[in-house]
């Protein structure tokens, strides 16, 4: 999170719809037969996080679990 504070860079989130809304679309991809890539991390992983996006490893979405660490 360091990174974030001192060079500006920002997280952004979905900017449409609400949580009933999210589970409408991944219960939806499930019975399609579409695979949905998320991967909960703690708070604590998040600057690794951020440089496997940077080094393009990351593929899917990555979800900040607070409840985890």
């Amino acid at each position: 999170l360091r990174r974030l504070t001192f060079t500006g860079e920002n997280i952004t989130g979905n900017a449409v719809g609400g949580r009933q809304d999210l589970a409408d679309v991944m219960a939806l991809a499930e019975s399609s037969g579409l695979a949905v890539d998320v991967r909960p991390v703690a708070l604590e992983d998040a600057d690794a996080v951020l440089d496997d996006i940077a080094a393009g490893k990351s593929l899917g979405r990555s979800a900040i679990d607070l409840r985890a660490g």
